[in-house]
């Protein structure tokens, strides 16, 4: 009979959930009520499903691992999952479970380092630009109204900035595409800095932005949703 065996544990802000056994139709409950919970109780935060004690992991335990995700980006948050190399690492890559979501090794799955290549970024499209951007295999805008050639790269923004990006520049937009890009996969480089002009002596937002300096190729957008303004005329950390 398969067993499964779940524990959450804090880690400076980021909340792991270790499994051990197996991922199948008669465990599955299981993991997903401890991930669900730790989902709803801390919204917002960055959940990791170490998966290293895993000896198996079947059709529906993929489709839950993967539903979960979702869940935990709807509510502002992400999922993440750390897999070393071997056969549930190999079943992540030959069913493209890997490229809806984060895997990592165990060593890099908390580390605080914040290399652009380690986080997922993020661009708010409008719809029109994202559907001829489909067309043409790559994005081309680098914000509203500039294209890549106007401004020289193009603009993204880390999680945490999303909000505040989506009210400050599209508050009178009913509705924008939220990109979720691997920057691993990216063929152009990936560059955090400020925005031109931060720091000097009139001010401004000296936060440091992922900008991507060339053309967004459709394979490195992981996730694509719409994302629309509440009742209120804001944008929402839950993504629906």
């Amino acid at each position: 009979m398969s067993s499964l065996r779940c524990k959450v544990r804090d880690v400076e802000g980021t909340w792991i959930v270790d499994v051990s056994g197996s991922v199948d139709l008669a465990t599955v409950a299981t993991l997903r009520d401890h991930v669900l919970e730790v989902i709803s109780t801390h919204a917002g935060a960055t959940i990791v499903i170490d998966l290293d004690e895993v000896v198996s992991l079947d059709d529906v335990g993929l489709g839950v691992l993967l539903g979960l995700a979702g869940r935990a980006r709807e509510m502002g948050g992400d999922l993440r999952l750390v897999s070393s190399p071997g056969r549930v690492r190999d079943r992540l890559a030959v069913t493209g479970a890997d490229r809806a979501v984060d895997v990592s090794s165990r060593e890099s799955a908390t580390s605080s380092d914040d290399e652009v290549d380690d986080r997922p970024i993020f661009h708010l499209a409008l719809p029109d630009d994202w559907e001829r951007a489909t067309t043409k295999g790559e994005y081309r805008t680098s914000t509203r109204g500039r294209t890549l050639e106007d401004e020289g790269f193009i603009h993204c923004s880390f999680q945490h900035q999303l909000v505040d990006t989506a009210n400050r520049y599209y508050g009178d937009v009913p509705e924008v595409v939220l990109l979720r890009i691997d920057a691993r996969r990216l063929q152009s480089p990936v560059v955090a800095e400020a925005p031109a002009g931060a720091g000097d002596d009139g001010g401004g937002d000296s936060e440091e932005y992922p900008h991507v300096y060339g053309p967004i190729t459709i394979d490195a957008v992981v996730s694509h949703r719409p994302w629309r303004r509440e009742g209120d005329g804001s944008y929402t950390l839950a993504v629906r």
